[in-house]
């Protein structure tokens, strides 16, 4: 994504939460190198993964007709 195409935005999450993500920024797992960019990615993925049950759910309903 381009840089013209991000924008800031907060967000709050729980302690040991964050406590975790900065775990992994300390030890360099996975080259992150912000908890923006975590938190980024994980979003992708989770977003990637609520398209993919939905298209198999979607799968399912017209296989049962």
């Amino acid at each position: 994504m381009s840089r013209a195409a991000r924008t800031h935005s907060s967000v709050s999450l729980p302690l040991p939460l964050l406590a975790e993500i900065d775990k992994i920024l300390k030890v360099g797992l996975m080259g992150f190198r912000s908890r923006a960019e975590f938190v980024a990615e994980a979003t992708r993925a989770y977003l990637r993964d609520l398209r993919k049950m939905s298209f198999e759910e979607e799968r399912k309903e017209m296989s049962r007709k």
